[in-house]
């Protein structure tokens, strides 16, 4: 659910970005990360901290990988710091338009976007990685 919305998010914060929930179209993709299109972007959970066993509040960690179309390093680079400025610290923030999520803290692992190289075909990747402090109430947590 929280990359669901966080997908969204991006896709109304940053006009080169679009999402499709069903998968085929867009270029934002959740716990996926396909051949094409060449610019894209990926959001992945990791695990994350336990969360609170009598309240429901959660902290997962995600992975949002960037991109590029070809082996130029700066516009991927440019599309992954715009990803970075927006997901840095949102507070008592409900994000999504049709799976929400109240985001109480976000914060950014790393100080940016780490280049981690080219795939198969030569174009640049970037990865960054976020942990969340989220509202969850649950059937057994408040």
């Amino acid at each position: 659910m929280l990359n669901e919305s966080i997908a969204e998010y991006l896709s109304e914060e940053i006009t080169e970005l679009t999402f499709d929930k069903t998968g085929t179209n867009g270029n934002i993709f959740v716990d996926m990360f396909p051949a094409s299109p060449a610019k894209m972007v990926a959001i992945e959970s990791t695990g994350g901290a336990g969360g609170n066993f009598i309240y429901g509040y959660d902290m997962p960690t995600i992975r949002v990988l960037t991109r590029g179309d070809g082996p130029n390093p700066f516009d991927a680079k440019a599309l992954a710091e715009k990803i970075h400025d927006k997901l840095q610290s949102l507070k008592a923030v409900i994000i999504g338009s049709t799976t929400q999520t109240y985001i109480i803290h976000s914060e950014a692992i790393q100080s940016g976007p780490q280049l981690i190289g080219e795939d198969d075909n030569r174009r640049i990747r970037f990865s960054q990685n976020f942990r969340f402090q989220i509202r969850n109430k649950t059937e057994n947590r408040e």
